[in-house]
């Protein structure tokens, strides 16, 4: 207690070396922090769904045109649903648009029409209300939507009556059954609503169908993606015998749902995390050598501790706890300047940015940066408070002209940092827009839109299945 009173009365003694100090430690601590928020939202946290590792996104596959992640015809989806032991569950959903009308101004809201079992298969129930029932997955059932958090809290104002009410979609009435919890999302980040995607089993899809919709499965516990893999290239295999001139050249690719989800942008935000620990390690070396150089002012100070008996190690501890005191200040002001620039990069993050909801400060984020302002203080702190005290005074002047001749370079060095930020930056914000022009456009589709669809070029709920929808290959 007594090393840290009096290390408050060095930092206080001389301010303007202190708030240099601070501010160069905010910098790279705070940048460490923002990118660490990303990266813990998207990356690090588990999906906010029951058991995760078990979930997948089931693609079909054209490798003679490379589409490897291509939608799927519902003829298809309904055969592995029949024909799959594997799997414990397997729901479809393709994304949808409609005009929510009778509510204050008009608006066009991007959704997703849904099987029945998806959120059962999630293990995710309503926050209010229910999802839905198996006979309202039927066709021409009575239409029922369940509504986004965020479109309740937005346009309905969190009215706790609202299941049970008639909202106009599409000029058509929908009993509203249920609101999701907040943040709910499944592979389309802005969805606003969900319906049933009432899929007529009856039908012949492969004559009027084409392909334009996702499939999501849940393994059966111990059941390996390699099997799974295996077991539907045989039923693709089938499939093709059967119907040659619809399956002819085309597989199964089935994805784990964390990689489906930020497989894309993983690299990138690998890269822009470690440039931010490079711009940390940068001012942890102008600080060290800022201590250094405080230390030859110091040097009476020291000798006349240690004539007075005070041994190498305390003279350590005390400089060290002088650091850790610096780099908690710096924390401090790291941690408000990671608060801002989390919500700068929210803010300017594409909508489509996967788990974009889940970025948040939270106790984990505060854990991350104590730590960091842990080790960052060991690190800039341990070797000036060594030098100073073991060295004779003409070493640590050599030793300090060496840290200032090797600030230099870090200096330089701190643009190529920043420069590997920015490149990051725009990969990250390139694969993200890839990504989602893959997975959420129809992709590998080259069949033409129907006359009822909306402006995402999904079909709307109105008239769901009209026209022919058969990709061209």
């Amino acid at each position: 207690m007594n090393d840290f009173r009096y290390g408050w009365r060095v930092a206080l003694g001389s301010p303007g070396f202190t708030a240099v100090v601070v501010a160069a430690l905010a910098l790279g601590i705070g940048a460490n922090t923002a990118i660490f928020t990303v990266v813990d939202g998207i990356l690090i946290r588990p999906l906010p769904y029951r058991e995760p590792g078990r979930l997948v996104v089931v693609w079909e596959s054209f490798k003679a045109r490379n589409r490897g992640r291509n939608v799927v015809a519902p003829a298809n989806f309904l055969d592995w649903q029949a024909r799959s032991t594997l799997f414990e569950e397997m729901a479809g959903l393709r994304g949808d648009s409609l005009n929510l009308t009778g509510v204050a101004e008009p608006e066009e809201l991007k959704g997703q029409a849904v099987t029945a079992n998806l959120f059962p298969m999630l293990g995710v129930g309503a926050a209010l209300g229910r999802t839905f029932l198996p006979e309202e997955d039927r066709p021409n059932s009575a239409p029922v939507v369940l509504l986004s958090h965020k479109l309740w809290e937005r346009r309905f104002g969190r009215d706790t009556g609202m299941v049970g009410r008639i909202i106009a979609l599409n000029a058509r009435a929908h009993t509203v059954v249920g609101v999701m919890p907040p943040g709910f999302q499944f592979l389309i980040p802005a969805g606003e609503y969900w319906v049933p995607l009432g899929l007529d089993r009856s039908r012949d899809w492969r004559r009027t169908g084409g392909r334009f919709m996702l499939a999501a499965g849940r393994l059966k516990p111990g059941v390996r993606l390699e099997q799974a893999q295996s077991e539907l290239n045989t039923i693709a295999a089938s499939l093709e015998q059967e119907h040659p001139q619809f399956k002819k050249g085309w597989s199964v690719n089935p994805v784990p749902i964390e990689e489906q989800v930020s497989g894309e942008v993983r690299p990138a935000l690998y890269v822009l995390l470690g440039a931010a620990g490079l711009v940390l390690l940068i001012a942890c070396a102008n600080v060290a050598n800022l201590l250094l150089a405080r230390a030859q002012g110091r040097e009476r100070e020291i000798a006349i501790r240690v004539a007075l008996g005070a041994g190498r190690g305390r003279l350590i501890r005390q400089l060290l706890t002088e650091s850790l005191l610096l780099a908690a200040l710096g924390g401090a002001a790291g941690v408000a300047v990671g608060r801002w620039g989390v919500m700068a990069l929210v803010a300017l993050a594409p909508e489509n940015l996967p788990r974009l909801n889940q970025i948040q400060v939270d106790a984990r984020v505060l854990a991350f940066a104590l730590a960091l302002s842990a080790v960052t203080g060991i690190l800039f702190g341990i070797a000036p408070a060594v030098k100073a005290v073991a060295a004779p005074a003409r070493h640590r002047r050599g030793v300090s002209g060496a840290l200032v001749v090797a600030e230099l370079p870090s200096r330089w060095c701190c643009w190529p940092a920043l420069a590997c930020c920015c490149a990051a930056s725009r990969a990250c914000c390139r694969s993200i827009r890839d990504s989602s022009r893959e997975t959420f456009s129809r992709p590998g589709c080259s069949c033409p839109a129907p006359t009822t669809t909306r402006s995402n070029g999904w079909p709307s709920s109105s008239a769901p299945w009209s026209g022919s929808r058969r990709c061209r290959v």
